[in-house]
């Protein structure tokens, strides 16, 4: 927790040993004792405290502040010919200032591939006959010491992505307010002169309502630079589980490939027609408020008696319209909750039947570590293609945005 400003808006210049009653130990303090360095997410929680007050929050670093990490953006920006390349740029230089988080992701990397392993490997021991009670014991130990590395871990992760978001948000939060402004001006300027040809109402843009639409695209951007951080890894796990599954069910990869396409048809086609059907229901939405400003418009004292039934018909019959394309929404929804729960039980009953066909030997061990395995696939193709589409929004939102602080503005 940091502010870049303290009383009467000055830089803050208090000592950094500065320690706050409700959060006395700072991550990075160097008196801060190393376990609670550790795990400081697990004592020095935020969430459900009370308001900060100045006590509480802890001077700002120079290299935070956003007249600094603007300057460093622009030049990034100005020098790349698409404006998705320049985000890109700023975001591998300040995490090429973390080598800390980029060692902490690869750690973090080798407790989550050691997961289904360890999982695989409990299974096995589980179904063997004379139980080796020592090494199961060895193996849970080693698999919850997999879970708790993972997720502090994280934590540490999140906290210097964090620290990164802070410096790219801050930047670019101030390059757009820069183009908003230098923008304002220049209709400003020319509202005189376009008002003589009658383009001036092209112009009336107000900037506090700019600022406020570019605001939380900023923030969309940065949450998916979160994303791209924490989630690069998505492939290299599939991977892993489905090596994992190919050891617990004794099969071909060509049989593996096409239950794993099907898993992605099931659920590419079901993200399609779901949105298809979101931007359905969001224009009849807009065609409903449309009817009602067109009934309102049309209302005349006179004739108000007159048309009351025939506008209660129409806005009725738009609202109809509205709430079975909801309800169509809500079914498919539903549907596709169900097919994602019931399709790893489906997938094992064709695997099971491929084995019993191929005279293959099937234990309890296999059908257990096949179901699992079937449900972390499933899950993994899920955040796969959500991933995929939070990286094309996020390129068509840094190129909109970049576009927009380098139009009429010549830096």
């Amino acid at each position: 927790m940091a502010h870049e400003y303290g009383t009467f808006g000055s830089p803050s210049r208090e000592s950094p040993r500065r320690r706050s009653p409700r959060f006395p130990f700072h991550p990075e303090s160097v008196s801060t004792p190393w376990w609670r360095k550790a795990m400081f997410r697990l004592f020095d929680g935020a969430r459900g405290s009370s308001d900060f007050q100045d006590i509480d929050l802890w001077p700002l670093p120079d290299g935070l502040r956003s007249e600094q990490t603007a300057a460093e953006m622009r030049r990034r920006l100005a020098a790349s010919s698409r404006g998705v390349r320049g985000v890109v740029r700023s975001m591998v230089a300040e995490l090429a200032r973390q080598p800390r988080m980029v060692a902490l992701v690869l750690a973090r990397l080798l407790c989550v591939v050691a997961d289904p392993l360890l999982v695989f490997r409990l299974f096995q021991l589980a179904a063997e006959t004379p139980r080796r009670g020592a090494e199961i014991c060895a193996v849970l130990l080693a698999l919850h010491a997999a879970y708790l590395g993972t997720a502090l871990l994280l934590c540490h992760c999140d906290y210097l992505l964090t620290k990164v978001n802070m410096r790219l948000t801050s930047g670019l939060r101030a390059l757009l307010l820069e183009g908003v402004l230098r923008r304002g001006l220049y209709r400003t300027n020319a509202a005189v002169s376009a008002a003589a040809d009658g383009s001036g109402r092209h112009r009336k843009q107000r900037i506090a309502e700019l600022t406020n639409t570019y605001s939380g695209d900023v923030n969309c951007v940065m949450s998916n630079v979160s994303g791209v951080v924490l989630h690069w890894d998505i492939p290299l796990l599939l991977a892993v589980e489905l090596y994992a599954l190919s050891m617990a069910v004794q099969c071909h990869w060509g049989m593996l490939m096409a239950l794993v396409g099907a898993v992605s048809m099931t659920v590419v086609v079901g993200s399609t027609v779901e949105q298809a059907m979101v931007r359905r229901a969001a224009a009849l939405r807009t065609v409903y408020v449309n009817v009602i400003h067109e009934c309102l418009k049309g209302i005349q004292m006179v004739k108000l008696c007159a048309w009351e039934d025939k506008m209660r018909a129409k806005i009725f019959s738009s609202r109809a319209v509205g709430a079975r394309s909801r309800q169509h929404l809500t079914l498919l929804h539903l549907l596709r909750r169900a097919v994602a729960q019931e399709l790893p039980s489906l997938l094992l009953v064709v695997t099971l039947t491929w084995m019993t066909r191929s005279h293959s030997e099937i234990s309890p061990s296999t059908v257990f570590t096949s179901f699992y395995f079937f449900r972390k696939v499933r899950l993994r193709v899920e955040e796969l293609h959500t991933h995929a589409s939070l990286m094309r929004g996020f390129a068509d939102l840094s190129s909109w945005m970049c576009d927009f602080v380098f139009d009429k503005a010549s830096w």
